[in-house]
């Protein structure tokens, strides 16, 4: 959830999300690819 909405945030912005978040980039890309978000969930 905290993914999502930081995703819909920073308008689907992976890198900003992950620096609000404070996670990496490629953190972030991981987490979502293992939950399954899809590009339009926060579109």
């Amino acid at each position: 959830i905290l993914i999502r909405r930081a995703l819909a945030a920073t308008g689907g912005r992976r890198i900003e999300a992950a620096q609000l978040l404070g996670i990496g980039r490629n953190t972030i890309t991981r987490k979502i690819q293992e939950l399954g978000l899809e590009e339009s969930d926060h579109a």
